[in-house]
Order: structure tokens, then C-alpha cells, then sequence
């Protein structure tokens, strides 16, 4: 269903800017420049915060789908593989800027 596929992509998207971000903290951290890396720290978690907020839309539009129409097998499938792989990647980015 395409509009799994979209909330899924909206998730994902929001978790690249934190990746993106997570790696820009530890290379200033590294080469010793600590307010800019503290700043992308924050906007990884920011990042996060965004996809969080996506996935909490995402899973009441989830569940208004559910009660109207039920989701293919594919698409549950689609959509529990886009939680997973959401969870482990945001506690991924937490450890690594920690």
C-alpha cells in the first residue's frame, strides 16, 4: 500500500539526518572541536525526535487503515520490518553520540 510505503520513507528519512548527524558529532569530537560537536549531537537527537513524532502519526494512520480495510500480508510485514529496523537504529545512533 503506498501510503505504508510513505510513512515508511518519511521514518527512514528522518533517521539518515541523524545518522548524518551522529557521524559529524564524533568527527568534531575527534579533531577536538566540542561545542560543534555537542550542537550535531543535538541535532541527531533532534533527527530522532522528528522520526519518533513520524512514527506516532505513522501508527495511529496504521491502525485507522486496519480498522477500515486490512493490510496485506506484505504490508504488515513492510511495516513491522520499518519498527524494527526504526528501534534499532535509533538506539544505534544513541549509543554511538553517547
Amino acid at each position: 500500500m503506498r501510503i505504508i510505503e510513505k510513512l515508511i520513507e518519511n521514518i527512514d528519512e528522518e533517521i539518515e539526518g541523524a545518522w548524518e548527524y551522529a557521524e559529524r558529532s564524533v568527527e568534531c569530537k575527534a579533531r577536538g572541536h566540542m561545542q560543534r560537536a555537542s550542537r550535531y549531537k543535538e541535532m541527531a537527537h533532534e533527527e530522532l525526535g522528528h522520526a519518533a513524532q513520524i512514527y506516532e502519526f505513522a501508527e495511529a494512520d496504521v491502525e485507522a487503515i486496519r480498522k477500515v480495510h486490512p493490510l496485506s500480508v506484505e504490508d504488515e510485514e513492510k511495516w513491522a520490518h520499518a519498527v524494527k529496523k526504526m528501534h534499532e537504529c535509533i538506539a544505534k545512533i544513541k549509543t554511538y553520540v553517547a
